[in-house]
């Protein structure tokens, strides 16, 4: 499978300041650490095609406050040569995952970095599962051709985030993979 994504997760609990009226210090410090594991996951090559930003949060700071964080990661030397793209909403990353898988294959971008900013506090444990479940059948419904090339990509996402074992993982998108078969067929 090729390699098309370079993964920055940036777990933050910087939401709760932000409602708590800190605002802007508080999601200029979270930059901060977004830039720097940017950098490190890129590491020499700084070069891509592609910045998608997505962010579980629809609060209207983090909106206003992307094109800083373009601006910040270029002048930190991440070189974008195309456009960056903003989903507001968590529940929207699995469909910019596969545009940008699409624009990857289709040699259109080579190389994308897919920066997530996600307040994990705010994901009550006994719902994770469900969001996982959720995302995977929106991606079913979409009918993106690129889900399954970014599935490897998608585990470790979810293994990270809703922390649990890859194979748990697995196991999970194994079962909807055959109730989304089941549903076709009765459909």
């Amino acid at each position: 499978m090729a390699e098309f994504y370079e993964n920055v997760w940036v777990e933050s609990t910087a939401l709760t300041p932000c409602e708590k009226g800190e605002g802007q210090e508080a999601v200029l410090r979270l930059m901060d650490s977004t830039v720097q594991a940017a950098v490190n996951a890129l590491g020499q090559n700084r070069s891509v095609g592609e910045v998608v930003i997505t962010t579980q949060t629809g609060d209207r700071l983090f909106a206003d406050l992307v094109p800083q964080l373009v601006e910040r990661l270029k002048a930190a030397g991440v070189d974008c040569l195309g456009d960056s793209v903003f989903e507001r909403s968590y529940s929207n990353s699995q469909p910019a995952f596969g545009r940008a898988a699409s624009r990857v294959e289709s040699g259109e971008v080579e190389r994308t970095l897919f920066v997530g900013i996600e307040p994990l506090d705010a994901w009550p444990k006994d719902i994770r599962a469900d969001a996982i479940r959720r995302d995977i059948l929106e991606g079913e419904r979409a009918e993106f051709p690129s889900m399954l090339a970014a599935l490897d990509t998608l585990m470790s996402h979810y293994a990270k985030v809703f922390n649990l074992s890859r194979d748990q993982v697995k196991a999970i998108i194994r079962k909807l993979s055959i109730h989304c078969q089941e549903q076709r067929v009765k459909n």
